[in-house]
């Protein structure tokens, strides 16, 4: 099997003493406002992004000048393996990001939506899968720190830290025989007045660079791309500065955000310099703070002309976009709030479960609360007489909670925020009658859950909608499913105890 073998960053950085000087100031800087902030994945995310863009710095300055900055990148290094992805990812998403080419320092890597991935200049017949925040590779597993659109990070054994570029603009790579890597967002508004005016710019490039831009948080990288004046969406004709300020208010409304192009680019000429560019993206969009969440698909319709000086840009943007519908939880199920307290009595009459959310007094983010599960010895009236287990489940929220028919078992799925926008799955936990334990995760046994709703059949046979790795998939599109039969008796060992 070809494995995935990045080249550890920390042994080849580079640059000159001012390129030195200013990124040492850069990544103070970085690390002084991440901790000063609430710590959350916001914050992590943005802080590992930025430690990203400053080693790709270090990179490029290494490759044309051959001199190294051990020390920042070991500083580096250290800095980013403390702050991986979190465990309970959407691991969906993190496959369809990982879908593609990577430049390492030494080898371009291919991933495919098939699950097989390889080195580019020989077989690419290797295995790969994305289980929480663990990149797997037949008997071996790496810990992801970063992965978007533009850079792919995460840790081996060893202390080892392997960096990764995107390669985009395939069409451009296949004529000149060179690699287009991702260019951090400071770097790209500084460049894109030159790129767009080269001869060689595709209409693929230009849906690249106008996704890369909304997927970032460099307002410039978005006004660079637009021409003074603008036909913009439902604004009709406005200044670039106009377009400017309403971008900067979508990243502030969705300060997490993953775009991602979705099937062909179509290109229209409209005579002279002048071209229709139509694509479509996926977009994935949400504020942690608020735990609100968007995603869906955008048709994205582009006029692009060249200006005065040559340098081609956007004079129209329309859009349509239609949001991914998922499934909805019932309304007497879901828990999403203080106050709120779901409960049901075992069918034998015997056992009372209620669940309830706790707030984090010392915490101002929902992301911080409980989920309090507790089970009580049940009497006849249905009000609960003795308490027989109880555990708390931080970050979740309820979807869907039921007892098994035989009361052996009682199965619970959860989300990281309200409503059925938790992601793309749904962590499943089991209260075990028996001996009164807590179980958890049946995704860990069985995949991605990726439905909130489920079934029972007797005595206690769950019937869930999880992930069909097997199918093929195409990124941007929903992930292929297939329901199991799971009878929680035979599988309940198989779980970890919760506390």
């Amino acid at each position: 099997m070809q494995k995935l073998v990045g080249i550890v960053v920390a042994i080849l950085m580079a640059g000159p003493a001012s390129t030195k000087a200013v990124e040492r100031q850069d990544f103070e800087a970085a690390k002084q406002q991440y901790e000063r902030s609430t710590h959350d994945e916001a914050a992590r995310l943005a802080y590992v992004t930025r430690l990203a863009q400053i080693a790709d710095t270090l990179v490029t300055a290494y490759r044309a000048s051959g001199e190294r900055n051990d020390e920042l990148m070991g500083v580096i290094n250290s800095e980013l393996q403390k702050h991986p992805v979190p465990k309970d990812v959407d691991s969906k998403k993190l496959k369809q990001l990982l879908v593609g080419k990577w430049d390492s320092p030494r080898h371009t890597y291919v991933f495919r939506a098939d699950g097989k991935c390889g080195n580019e200049e020989g077989a690419v017949d290797g295995k790969w899968r994305i289980k929480g925040n663990q990149l797997i590779e037949g008997d071996s597993s790496g810990t992801i720190i970063l992965l978007n659109h533009d850079y792919f990070i995460y840790s081996g054994g060893h202390d080892a830290v392997f960096f990764h570029s995107r390669v985009k603009d395939s069409g451009a790579e296949a004529r000149t025989g060179t690699k287009n890597v991702a260019t951090p967002p400071n770097i790209q508004a500084a460049q894109s007045e030159s790129s767009f005016n080269n001869s060689e710019v595709t209409p693929e490039s230009i849906a690249q660079a106008f996704v890369q831009a909304y997927s970032e948080t460099d307002v410039a990288a978005v006004a660079v791309l637009y021409a003074d004046r603008v036909d913009h969406t439902n604004s009709g004709v406005i200044s670039n500065a106009a377009v400017r300020a309403q971008a900067e208010k979508y990243f502030a409304r969705w300060p997490v955000r993953q775009w991602s192009l979705v099937g062909p680019v179509k290109t229209i000429s409209l005579g002279g310099t002048k071209q229709k560019v139509i694509f479509s993206v996926s977009y994935d969009a949400s504020d942690p703070r608020t735990n609100k969440h968007a995603s869906g698909i955008a048709k994205e319709t582009l006029v692009v002309d060249s200006d005065a000086s040559g340098a081609m840009k956007i004079v129209s943007q329309k859009e349509q976009t239609s949001k991914r519908g998922s499934s909805q939880p019932s309304e007497e199920t879901a828990i999403s709030g203080p106050g709120k307290i779901w409960s049901e009595v075992s069918p034998d009459k015997k056992l009372l479960a209620t669940i309830r959310f706790v707030p984090d007094p010392d915490q101002n983010c929902r992301a911080c609360d409980d989920l309090k599960i507790t089970v009580f010895r049940g009497g006849g009236d249905g009000k609960p007489e003795q308490m027989l287990a109880s555990t708390a489940i931080d970050g979740r929220f309820l979807q869907r909670a039921h007892w098994s028919p035989d009361s052996q078992f009682l199965l619970f799925t959860t989300s990281l925020s309200r409503g059925a926008h938790g992601g793309w799955h749904y962590a499943t936990f089991v209260y075990c009658a028996g001996d009164h334990s807590f179980r958890g995760d049946l995704e860990d046994v069985f995949g991605n859950v990726l439905a909130p709703d489920f079934g029972f059949e007797s005595p206690d046979i769950a019937v869930l909608t999880v992930a069909d790795d097997q199918a093929p998939s195409t990124p941007g599109e929903d992930w292929p499913s297939k329901q199991v039969k799971v009878s929680l008796g035979k599988v309940v060992d198989k779980l970890d105890r919760l506390p």
